[in-house]
């Protein structure tokens, strides 16, 4: 009977059986094992491999969640655009509350937004392709000043 964690010599090169199923290897088999680059050394497990649709879908699920707390315009510089203006017109108070600046960094966006959606669809008229340009961005301003 062999103990754990022992080898014990056969006279095969082969592993034996032994009586209480349990399996011991040659004196040979256990120095190759022992020896440095043998079957001793452990490999490292690769990652799973996903399809790229599981990847795709993964990374809109994470997108959709950032673009619920993620603003179109950034809110420092939403800020410090309306201290400028709110200095620049002598206004005095240069204090504005969070809800002051939250809203008008709401207003302010979704007419960025409207903005450049109205310049993308006059570009697609103009010139057939997708491409924005300034000369796009000043014709919708005008255009808009006209319908004013």
């Amino acid at each position: 009977m062999v103990r754990k964690g022992h080898v014990k010599a056969t006279d095969g090169d082969a592993a034996a059986k032994l009586p209480g199923d349990k399996t011991t290897y040659s004196a040979e088999l256990h120095a190759i094992a022992a020896a440095p680059g043998g079957a001793a050394k452990r490999k490292t497990r690769k990652p799973p491999k996903f399809k790229w649709t599981t990847r795709v879908k993964r990374e809109i699920r994470s997108e959709q969640r950032r673009s619920e707390t993620k603003t179109a315009l950034p809110r420092s510089a939403v800020r410090a655009v309306i201290m400028q203006v709110s200095q620049d017109l002598g206004l005095g108070a240069n204090r504005w509350s969070k809800d002051a600046v939250s809203a008008l960094h709401t207003g302010l966006e979704d007419y960025a937004v409207q903005f450049l959606r109205g310049s993308y669809v006059l570009a697609e008229r103009e010139q057939g392709k997708p491409t924005l340009t300034q000369k796009n961005m000043q014709n919708l301003a005008k255009i808009l000043e006209i319908m004013k």
